[in-house]
């Protein structure tokens, strides 16, 4: 359909555009690191709000070190120190190195702009074409609108071409092989397919297993923690899971059903049946 491929158009130049927007960051960080700006080895992330405040600030000129302690959030200050912090914006920059962080600069804010722009289109076309399933999908946990409009853009939200959901999930590339010889495991690493779909779906599983009291954090839970399994094949199965339930959804029209919340809905009322027949006995 020329609507769905549209919004594959979207949904896939906003990948080429977050690769792009990673690539660039990480050239602006080498930049400040040669100035002997350090503050990226302190934050978790580039791209939040000390750091670019930072930037935002030598940017414009201002380099002295007690001017950009001045701009770090109190939480980094106290758990690593107020010295540590500001030896680590502490700097030499020349005006060829203000040049090229003002590049850098306008250069990831274009590719923001962007983002944001076909992120926009891409969830109103979802809204204007596919209202139903797009507010169906979020009912998923970890799924909100960018992740559902990447799965309706990629599946078309037609679950017809595919007959069961194994198919589906053979199509996106996440059914693993099972390539055995003599008894002996050649390979069991997932198939090749849908690139796009799977990477959204392991960024999915991801929040998915962090979300509490759902079927996929317990799910992760009882596989990483009790049975000591590979994080990363649990994420991959998680996927999986999720792509299922996607069909089941998309196919009969209902929303997501988790069976770890029914069953611990089972398990309070056999416990108040348990407790109500105790006091008539003691009554």
């Amino acid at each position: 359909d020329k609507t769905v491929q549209d919004m594959r158009k979207y949904n896939r130049r906003i990948f080429d555009l977050n690769e792009d927007l990673t690539y660039n960051s990480n050239k602006q960080d080498a930049a400040l690191q040669r100035c002997g700006f350090r503050l990226s080895n302190y934050v978790s992330r580039v791209n939040g709000k000390s750091y670019q405040k930072c930037v935002r600030a030598i940017i414009t000129g201002i380099t002295d070190p007690e001017e950009l302690v001045k701009l770090i959030h109190g939480k980094t200050l106290r758990k690593y120190g107020r010295n540590i912090i500001k030896d680590a914006v502490t700097g030499d920059f020349h005006q060829a190195d203000i040049c090229l962080l003002k590049q850098y600069a306008e250069l990831i804010g274009v590719i923001e702009r962007q983002i944001e722009e076909c992120r926009n289109a891409l969830i109103s076309m979802c809204q204007e074409h596919f209202p139903k399933q797009f507010k169906r999908l979020q009912s998923i946990p970890g799924v909100k609108e960018r992740a559902a409009s990447a799965i309706i853009a990629e599946t078309g939200a037609d679950m017809k071409p595919f007959e069961k959901a194994t198919n589906l999930v053979g199509w996106c590339g996440l059914k693993p092989r099972n390539d055995i010889s003599n008894n002996k495991v050649k390979s069991n690493r997932t198939t090749h397919g849908n690139r796009f779909l799977r990477q959204i779906l392991i960024e999915i599983s991801w929040v998915a297993s962090r979300t509490r009291n759902c079927f996929f954090s317990n799910f992760s839970y009882v596989q990483c923690t009790q049975r000591h399994k590979n994080k990363m094949k649990i994420q991959v199965a998680i996927a999986r899971k999720l792509l299922v339930a996607v069909w089941h959804m998309l196919t009969k029209d209902e929303d997501f059903i988790d069976v770890y919340l029914k069953r611990l809905e089972k398990q309070a009322e056999w416990q108040n049946d348990i407790q109500a027949l105790e006091s008539l006995l003691v009554g």
